[in-house]
């Protein structure tokens, strides 16, 4: 009789264990956005994407309001429509020398550009790729093969010229890949179709899932999709990430993935999905921590890290940003969400209230996060001796 009881409890014990192995597993789906499969070359092979056409088709405003923020046009294909640079006969070149220079051509349905050596044409590339929302600039990437490469030559809209791409020799060079690393902060996804650890990658053309879309922020919505389209009366979101109920770091590493500075990868390129922590995808040692040192340009978080605004709060990049609006230059609005900790009713207020008056309130951000040279985001413009950099908005709140 004690061996039935005692086989009777093991028994037990093994299912209760079960029950739990089983509970954790779902709740990991439900965090993570459903289960992911990375194959050998990275990339997030498993998850389907939709596109942000068929998340308008019951979130129309969301989309309409996201298809005007940067965000959404980190990345497009090279077309007459998303190229800004000038292609006129008197703005189409850029000239290293008396005798080499790069002219951007339409040729046909492409556009291209081409090294011309003492006048005849050397080297030409399509610009298939576009890179950058255009506010301080846009970069370019070309194919060859199943890899991809930066274009010599950059549109710097603060000047509306070209430009030598940032970091780039003061000769036409055509042979700057484009890492997964890169694209993880320009694009969605995409399908990497070479082996893990060898650069430069290669990439399936057709799995490119293009521009920082909803699904960045909310994970593939293929099963969400599917699950409504079949229960349409369910009003509770249903197979999506949801980053609202996100944890203080959660949220920190969503926006962390592409304003975190340089962060060394530990897994493959676009594994990385909201709800994870960055810590298990990159070195975090390799942030830098002195903010005088940062650049303004790529490491909003690390700046932000090093402010006693966010030291002593819980603040995250949500306090500030509206993630579904286009809220660029709208000053009043950043100050107000300023105000709503420093303000009068407040403990911690700020001192210049009384000096300024009601103008503090339209423009808190000048005074405490200016604009300041980026060294990263620097080009060589025709007829200037040294780079000109771009102007960024700095995210080290001084006091």
């Amino acid at each position: 009789m004690m061996r039935i009881r005692s086989y009777y409890k093991s028994g037990r014990t093994i299912i209760v264990f079960a029950l739990l192995a089983f509970t954790i597993a779902v709740l990991t789906r439900c965090v993570n956005g459903g289960e992911r499969q990375m194959d050998e070359g990275g990339g997030n092979a498993s998850a389907i994407y939709v596109g942000d056409d068929k998340c308008g088709s019951c979130h129309a405003s969301y989309v309409e309001d996201h298809h005007q923020t940067a965000h959404h046009f980190t990345s497009a294909w090279g077309s007459e429509s998303s190229i800004l640079g000038d292609f006129s006969d008197k703005g189409n070149s850029y000239r290293f020398s008396p005798r080499l220079m790069v002219r951007m051509e339409k040729q046909g349905d492409s556009f291209v550009q081409t090294a011309y050596l003492q006048g005849e044409a050397k080297e030409s590339r399509a610009m298939s790729l576009v890179f950058g929302s255009g506010n301080k600039g846009q970069s370019f990437a070309a194919w060859r093969g199943d890899h991809l490469f930066q274009l010599p030559i950059t549109w710097f809209a603060p000047a509306q010229q070209w430009s030598n791409s940032p970091g780039f020799p003061q000769k036409a060079v055509f042979n700057r890949p484009i890492t997964a690393r890169c694209l993880e902060c320009h694009i969605t996804n995409v399908e990497i179709s070479s082996t893990r650890g060898v650069e430069p990658e290669t990439y399936k053309r057709s799995s490119f899932v293009l521009t920082v879309s909803c699904e960045k922020c909310h994970g593939p919505a293929a099963g969400h999709v599917s699950y409504h389209e079949k229960n349409s009366s369910d009003t509770v979101a249903r197979n999506i990430i949801n980053p609202a109920i996100f944890t203080r770091q959660q949220k920190l590493d969503q926006c962390g993935l592409c304003h975190g500075g340089t962060l060394d990868r530990i897994n493959p390129a676009f594994s990385y999905q909201p709800g994870d922590l960055l810590s298990k995808h990159f070195k975090m040692d390799s942030i830098q921590t002195n903010p005088l040192a940062m650049d303004v340009h790529g490491n909003q978080m690390g700046m932000l890290s090093a402010s006693k605004c966010f030291t002593a709060s819980d603040m995250t990049c949500q306090s500030c940003h509206n993630p579904h609006k286009k809220e660029k230059g709208q000053l009043e609005i950043y100050s107000q969400r300023c105000m709503s900790c420093h303000g009068q009713q407040h403990q911690v207020k700020c001192k210049m209230s009384a000096t300024l008056g009601a103008v503090i309130q339209k423009n808190c951000i000048d005074c405490h996060m200016p604009k300041e040279m980026s060294r990263s985001v620097a080009v060589q413009l025709q007829g200037k001796d040294v780079p000109t950099p771009a102007l960024m908005r700095s995210h080290f709140i001084q006091r």
